[in-house]
């Protein structure tokens, strides 16, 4: 299960490279000084993203059942979930808060040590 939920989130990804595009998109468009072309350029990128955010938003919500029911989490879902929940931050205002969320959760998670910590012997 904890592979299912990661393969969902990581749908974020995608989404992230569709957002910055659309601003990318806007901003070339912006000396042009016409707010419609702007905002048109913008927009569709925002909608192509919302595409890949819904599978991703699947995942974070099953991710903080999992973190929070789950008695022991394996070290490499609480790294990719840790980085996907700083991702999640720059999806104003909905984002920013499951992104918060999910990472007050692993860090309660980790202080309650249910998180594997890897130990290297040198």
């Amino acid at each position: 299960m904890f592979v299912v939920c990661a393969a969902l989130q990581l749908a974020l990804l995608p989404a992230l490279v569709l957002f910055a595009g659309a601003i990318a998109a806007a901003i070339q468009v912006l000396p042009s000084g016409d707010p419609e072309r702007i905002a048109g350029e913008f927009s569709s990128g925002v909608v192509s993203s919302v595409m890949f955010v819904l599978p991703a938003l699947v995942g974070v919500i099953v991710s903080w059942f999992m973190i929070r029911t789950s008695a022991q989490i394996p070290t490499w879902f609480a790294r990719v979930t840790y980085l996907l929940s700083w991702c999640w931050l720059v999806y104003l205002p909905l984002g920013t808060l499951f992104g918060a969320i999910q990472l007050v959760l692993l860090r309660h998670a980790r202080r309650q040590g249910r998180i594997a910590t890897v130990r290297t012997t040198s």
